[in-house]
């Protein structure tokens, strides 16, 4: 009987919860914090007629996903999805993609890839308060809610996953607690990016257009280099105001392709270049490196974990000069180094053991105070 009410009781949350969405979007999230409180206040009672133990994953229930990676709909084509597909595929227990707007499935664990949809997914799924929750934290971006109400949320998950450690100061000055804090690297296919031999090749940046990508420094760096030949691998740049005085450039080319033909770009370069001002990866850096491609990174996301300055690769300060940068260029055309056997072991299977391991040792489901 206490099964039966529990059941209802869920059903008939969802139901207020598709209200109250609605209402939250006509009145500019107004109702969010109504929200939360039920979800808490259902959860509570969940514990109250099922009992504590029932509402944790049962190792009976052979169905049941060790770990699932939420994609909400309107973002499918989304670049972390990519990432995710990539966990997935590699992930040592049962796991799967679920693209839910936005009530979860029962499972073990979950693995949100953006910090940004996990309140809402928080607030409309009362369970979740019972089951653990990694959320991955890229980089610090604005979503529209205070960062110490953000920081309520995630003192909530039981593993904030970072990019990089460079961003845990970032998050405890939020008021996220430090003993949540845990990183993960990200990876790229090593059999999909296979090392080149170098020389002769271009300078190379990939990356789509966005302000923090520098664009101004990558049209200066160009126009200072004119006896080397450039290559931008990329997407929407045709927004950039002077994407014009870029193409007029006699040095430079741009390419937009599908992601299967990157390899074949990369080929083409002897030096990689990222300028970004904020990054939690990037990604196509570790691509690049495995690609033999000789990395010249500004020290933001995971690049000072991945490129030990001098060695494999060239550092500089965010927001250098670009003189500062194209001497580090002409630096890394010298570099006489494979730089691939130092990317190798950022694979994806060794990424996604290294996140079971998180999961694994991730405390207990966190629940709210007073729930028993």
């Amino acid at each position: 009987m206490r099964r039966f009410i529990a059941a209802g009781l869920e059903t008939g949350f969802g139901a207020v919860i598709w209200c109250l969405n609605v209402l939250s979007w006509l009145t500019r999230r107004r109702y969010r914090g109504l929200r939360r409180a039920m979800s808490k206040g259902v959860f509570r009672l969940l514990l109250r007629l099922e009992g504590p133990d029932s509402l944790r994953p049962s190792n009976a229930a052979e169905n049941l996903d060790d770990l699932i990676f939420p994609i909400p709909e309107k973002t499918q084509g989304w670049v972390l999805e990519g990432i995710c597909k990539d966990l997935q595929r590699h992930y040592p227990g049962k796991s799967s993609i679920r693209h839910v707007n936005w009530r979860l499935p029962d499972a073990r664990a979950y693995f949100f890839p953006h910090y940004a949809i996990y309140p809402r997914y928080l607030e409309d799924n009362p369970r979740l308060w019972g089951r653990k929750a990694l959320v991955w934290f890229t980089h610090p971006r604005r979503i529209g809610m205070p960062q110490e109400q953000l920081a309520g949320y995630l003192n909530h998950a039981s593993r904030i996953v970072c990019m990089s450690p460079t961003f845990y100061p970032v998050l405890k000055e939020w008021g996220v607690e430090e003993g949540k804090l845990a990183s993960l690297i990200g990876a790229a296919d090593e059999e999909l990016f296979r090392p080149h031999r170098r020389g002769g090749g271009a300078v190379g940046f990939c990356t789509a257009y966005y302000e923090r990508k520098a664009p101004d420094t990558v049209l200066d760096i160009v126009r200072s280099l004119p006896h080397r030949q450039f290559l931008l691998l990329g997407r929407n740049w045709g927004s950039y105001p002077r994407f014009g005085e870029l193409l007029a450039c006699g040095n430079f080319r741009y390419a937009e392709a599908p992601y299967s033909d990157y390899p074949g770009f990369y080929a083409q370069m002897d030096v990689f270049v990222s300028v970004s001002r904020l990054e939690g990866g990037p990604i196509p850096l570790i691509e690049a490196m495995m690609s033999n491609c000789v990395p010249v990174a500004s020290r933001t996301g995971f690049a000072p974990q991945i490129i030990e300055d001098g060695r494999n690769g060239f550092l500089f300060d965010v927001n250098a000069p670009a003189g500062t940068i194209c001497d580090l260029i002409e630096r890394a055309f010298s570099l006489d180094l494979d730089v691939s056997a130092t990317a190798r072991h950022l694979n994806w299977k060794a990424c996604a053991a290294q996140l079971a391991g998180i999961v694994e040792t991730a405390q207990e489901p966190c629940r709210p105070a007073g729930s028993g």
